[in-house]
């Protein structure tokens, strides 16, 4: 499962973070989580359940893929080069 950044950063700014960094400080991740998650890192399940708890079901799908993992990074990489 990974985070789709863009959607998460529209989630933020509805929220009235002003960024996605600054929301995933307030879920109680360290600095570093945005830029892994950034580059194609895992989610972990105890940050989907934070995303969850905190703005509910369509939100976590709204921004968490839970698709088949090899695809997306795949289709990902094949998108940057």
């Amino acid at each position: 499962m990974y985070l789709r950044l863009d959607r998460f950063e529209r989630l933020a700014e509805r929220n009235g973070y002003e960024s996605g960094e600054e929301l995933l400080s307030a879920l109680g991740c360290h600095s570093g989580t945005y830029y892994f998650l950034k580059k194609g890192g895992s989610l972990s399940p105890d940050l989907a359940a934070e995303i969850y708890n905190r703005f509910g079901e369509e939100a976590m799908f709204e921004v968490i893929s839970f698709g088949d993992e090899t695809w997306e990074r795949k289709s990902r990489r094949k998108k940057k080069q």
